[in-house]
């Protein structure tokens, strides 16, 4: 189930893509874009600006889910070395118990 997600994802994002790319190659006329960051006013095609955009939306979703996946990882790793502490509490207990039985 996890693979057929995946393609899915996969290929919703390509389709997507392909969408804004004729975008891109249909409309090449210039608009004036006030950006936030910058003082003046910049030239650009609507289809590159959108095309940017999504690709910029890509970069940081796959950041996030780079971080997240780290995260998960190290909390894995740390109820695998718990795990491993109790199980050997676990076997000296049980050697306790057979040697207090005898």
């Amino acid at each position: 189930m996890g693979r057929i997600k995946v393609i899915f994802i996969v290929t919703f994002i390509l389709a997507v893509g392909l969408v804004f790319a004729f975008f891109l190659i249909n409309n090449p006329q210039d608009i004036m874009v006030d950006l936030l960051f910058r003082a003046d006013k910049v030239e650009v095609s609507v289809g590159r600006f959108s095309l940017s955009f999504f690709v910029a939306g890509l970069v940081v979703a796959f950041l996030l889910c780079a971080g997240l996946m780290f995260l998960q990882n190290l909390e894995l790793r740390a109820a695998r070395r718990e795990i491993r502490g109790l199980h050997a509490q676990l076997d000296k207990l049980r050697e306790l118990s057979l040697k207090d039985a005898a």
